[in-house]
């Protein structure tokens, strides 16, 4: 099994939260409204890292851009509904300015800022309304005595009282009473004398370890075809507290395909949740897209245990930019997997670039660790496959 990662359904807006789904084993959605006001923070560093942290404050619907410093060494960053996050080579001094620009809500009781940085250069936040600051924080130097972090904790409660007024109320159209976790999951091996009959991704087999794998798995070299086997790990996740698998996919009649029809048919009976994870890192078109989601969606969405938001199936779609497939060319594929299939499916975009809410109705991300500058210019890292 994979590690775990969020998600949230865009319903009027786009939101980078933790997974808050509907399916057909978690009680069912409801509607919120909620306070929000149209803010931009401006973020510069002349240190090596820096981390923005808000307490009772998240960001919505957010964009973000790098105004100045695209070309500081390996510079990374990301943003999160409650986190900045900029980074490059250690004891660079040169200058990165970030914009953010979004919808911000306050939760309520004291909102506060920590800023933490390396023991280099400065970390300024500055907010803006309508183009006027509102207000502004800065950490410079070191803390001493705390130089790993530098932390300093900036309490911001005031400037959002007095922003009472400009708030505007929103309904989020779609939230679970609880969060449902979902974890990869990857139904990609196979054992010669197992249920596939294939030797399929376990290299190097002996007694003492697998030289395709890090770990010794606690099953041995298992078939991912195996009943008992998927049930046995769809126990384990329960245990654990997760909700779900999303498995990985590579097409119609893969040994992976072969495996997810194992997979429902426990599911069904273990009270579980299962979508497919789709594999774009293809060399494919818009046609062998369309034809294959609307494939899964026929073969297998009416499964009890195929994972759904009121009754509409959702898939999840790894690194959309990749072979330069932008917003239009999803559109398009979107739109001709419905006209196929005569569904409304759901689809999740493994991407933070909010152009392409567009086409898709929620985000993800594939790796949650570091969000680097190749991503905003859709040069997507690829995802080795074993």
């Amino acid at each position: 099994m994979a590690g775990v990662r969020g998600i949230h359904p865009k319903p009027c807006l786009l939101l980078f939260v933790a997974l808050l789904l509907s399916a057909g084993h978690v009680p069912r959605t409801f509607s919120e409204t909620i306070r929000v006001i149209h803010l931009t923070f401006v973020v510069s560093t002349t240190s090596d890292w820096t981390t923005l942290t808000f307490h009772n404050l998240t960001l919505l619907n957010s964009s973000n851009h790098i105004a100045s410093g695209h070309d500081a060494p390996q510079l990374t960053y990301s943003v999160s509904p409650s986190a900045v996050y900029i980074g490059k080579r250690q004891y660079d001094e040169m200058n990165v300015t970030m914009e953010i620009e979004g919808l911000v809500q306050p939760r309520g009781g004291q909102v506060d800022l920590l800023i933490e940085k390396g023991a280099i250069g400065d970390t300024i936040l500055r907010i803006y309304l309508e183009g006027g600051e509102l207000a502004s924080y800065s950490s410079r130097g070191s803390v001493p005595g705390h130089e790993d972090t530098n932390a300093r904790l900036f309490d911001l409660t005031g400037v959002f009282h007095e922003l009472q007024t400009e708030m505007m109320e929103i309904s989020l159209g779609r939230r679970l009473k609880r969060p449902l976790v979902l974890s990869f999951y990857y139904p990609w091996y196979g054992n010669a004398l197992g249920a596939s009959e294939e030797q399929f991704h376990w290299d190097d087999v002996t007694y003492q370890g697998i030289g395709s794998s890090t770990y010794y798995p606690l099953f041995g070299p298992y078939d991912s075809q195996d009943e008992r086997l998927i049930g046995a790990h769809m126990e384990l996740a329960k245990a654990s507290g997760i909700d779900g698998f999303i498995c990985s996919w590579w097409g119609i009649d893969t040994f992976e395909d072969r495996a997810l029809k194992e997979m429902l048919k426990v599911a069904d009976s273990e009270g579980f949740n299962v979508t497919i994870y789709y594999e774009t890192v293809r060399d494919m078109g818009r046609d062998q897209i369309v034809n294959e989601l609307a494939y899964v969606i026929e073969s297998y969405s009416d499964e009890p245990s195929f994972l759904k938001i009121d009754g509409r199936p959702m898939i999840f779609l790894y690194a959309v930019s990749a072979y330069g497939r932008d917003v239009g060319f999803w559109q398009d594929v979107a739109e001709g997997v419905r006209e196929s299939t005569g569904a409304d499916p759901l689809f999740v975009a493994d991407t933070f670039d909010s152009s392409y809410a567009a086409a898709f109705d929620g985000f993800h991300t594939y790796n949650p660790i570091w969000i680097k500058q190749e991503i905003s210019t859709a040069r997507t890292p690829i995802k080795p496959r074993p």
